[in-house]
């Protein structure tokens, strides 16, 4: 009796997608609403963790990004509690036309990023708003730490949008 051949073995697993090239930038940050689900995501090893009722942290790097990630009614609050030498660190991560409030609290230069990135429950894997008729997405940021933010964002798989500089 004919012995039967060995199954073949499976197929090897298709390599995983290569990641972006690392992009220059990023920077260690004070992330304002590191508890919620954007600053949790955008939380790393380096970076003081500051939720708006915290105050200031004592562990924040003394230059860099500020990435503030909360709702529109603590900004003035957040501002306030942010040392002023630091407030042009500041980047706004909120929904919303800020320029008028920002011009008023004597930010009209900071940085402000528009994402198009969803974490639907902290923890999670966030999606990038890349679509068909934009596949290079449309997150975008303008400002001093813009290209930080990108790099960010891209080191981190999280999203391969463009900083915009206006």
């Amino acid at each position: 009796v004919a012995e039967k051949p060995a199954p073949a073995p499976a197929p090897a697993p298709a390599p995983a997608a290569a990641p972006a090239t690392p992009i220059e930038g990023d920077a260690p940050a004070v992330i304002v609403g590191s508890n919620g689900r954007i600053g949790g995501m955008l939380l790393k090893d380096g970076d003081a963790a500051w939720t708006s009722t915290s105050g200031w942290p004592s562990d924040a790097p003394k230059d860099g990004p500020i990435y503030v990630c909360t709702r529109n009614d603590a900004l003035e609050g957040i501002i306030a509690a942010t040392p002023e030498h630091r407030r042009q660190d500041l980047c706004f991560l909120q929904n919303g036309m800020l320029g008028p409030f920002l011009e008023a609290q004597g930010l009209p230069d900071a940085t402000q990023i528009l994402m198009y990135v969803a974490v639907a429950k902290k923890g999670e894997a966030p999606t990038d708003g890349i679509t068909d008729a934009n596949p290079e997405g449309l997150t975008t940021a303008t400002g001093k730490w813009a290209n930080a933010f990108q790099a960010r964002l891209v080191n981190n798989c999280v999203s391969n949008f463009t900083a915009r500089s206006c």
